[in-house]
């Protein structure tokens, strides 16, 4: 069984993205905006207790950092998914009315070339010496086989 890729949470969003319909990608291209600004714009109190050696202020801080760097990444994640699910929409309709309008060409698989081996009284090739049982002899084979 193959091992399963490793992937990582942008490209699991991406995937899930591309998946979504075009409107809902775009809601929340703008939801992450919105959300992930309002933290990166937000103050942080940075007054420190008197003997703590780590300021309490930390995990608010860090999201605040973190948060200035996906208010850009995240929405464009959503909107790089909701142009690649529009562009596969937009194909399907294409093909959809080349299909209905007649302009399509398709090959039917019955008129497909037929081959000499595919006929039920099917014959060997003819080889060059005339002996067709040479063709199906393993007499090639024995030279490598047995060295």
């Amino acid at each position: 069984m193959p091992r399963k890729r490793r992937t990582s949470f942008i490209d699991d969003l991406l995937h899930i993205a591309k998946r979504l319909p075009t409107w809902l990608s775009l809601f929340l291209a703008l939801i992450s905006y919105l959300l992930f600004h309002s933290i990166a714009t937000s103050e942080v109190d940075t007054t420190m207790q008197p003997g703590s050696p780590v300021p309490q202020y930390l995990p608010e801080y860090l999201l605040k950092v973190v948060s200035i760097g996906l208010q850009y990444i995240i929405p464009f994640v959503f909107l790089l998914g909701a142009a690649t699910s529009w562009f596969k929409a937009y194909q399907g309709k294409s093909l959809a009315r080349r299909v209905t309008s007649g302009r399509a060409s398709f090959k039917r698989a019955d008129s497909a070339p037929k081959t000499q081996l595919t006929k039920p009284d099917a014959k060997p090739p003819p080889t060059s010496h005339g002996n067709s049982l040479s063709y199906w002899s393993a007499k090639p084979f024995d030279s490598w086989v047995t060295r």
